[in-house]
This record gives C-alpha cells, structure tokens and sequence, in this order.
C-alpha cells in the first residue's frame, strides 16, 4: 500500500486499522492484477473534502486511486472492501477514485448487529 505524497494520515485509530487490514487483504489477494503490486491512498486527513462533517476530518475515511484501475477492476476493489469492512462502512465509487468511509454517526460502534437483528 502506498501513500501519495500530498496525502497526510494525522491518527491511526481503530477504523484505520480496520481498512488498511482490507486494503492489504485485497493487495494479497490479487496481487497479480495490481500495478505496481499497490493500492495508493490518495487522501485522508489533507485537504478540503466539500462538506462540513466529512469524515476525513476525524480519520474516518480514505480515497483510494482508480485510474490506474479498469472499470471491472474498479468494481471488483469496492466489492471487495464493502464485504471485507462489512456494516456500517460506506464505499463509493467516485469519478477519479473510491471512496471509504466508517458512518459512525448512523451506526455507532454500540449499534446492534445488523445479522442479528430480530
């Protein structure tokens, strides 16, 4: 996994730990369909991310590159991460990259368990 050069992780909390897990379980995964070997985080914590509340704020959210990624490829990433990271992470593919995010304001880490859920 690589790092941009503009972009700039401030914390590396417990949602950190949690999507770097995934992003190197997809790099070892299919490794052999990535250039370089490497997923690149383009932005966390860095820069202004439109709205107010974003969770880039708090080191809640990461964008990763796509355009050195195949539409199917594209797709295959954002899939792989929604069932790695599971409920209550938001991954949106964007124009120019993937966006991922923890939604803790909708689903707080005491939210009950949507699996069990009767």
């Amino acid at each position: 996994m690589k790092l941009k050069s503009t972009a700039r992780i401030k914390e590396i909390n417990k949602y950190g730990l949690q999507f770097f897990a995934a992003c190197l379980a997809y790099e070892h995964q299919y490794h052999d369909e990535l250039v370089d070997d490497e997923l690149t985080i383009t932005s966390a914590n860095d820069s202004e991310h439109g709205a107010k509340g974003s969770y880039h704020y708090i080191d809640q959210a990461w964008d990763l590159r796509t355009r050195d990624k195949t539409k199917g490829q594209t797709a295959q990433l954002a899939s792989f991460l929604k069932r790695e990271l599971g409920y209550g992470w938001d991954v949106v593919i964007e124009k120019d990259h993937i966006h991922v995010e923890r939604d803790t304001r909708n689903y707080p880490d005491n939210y009950p368990d949507k699996e069990n859920d009767n």
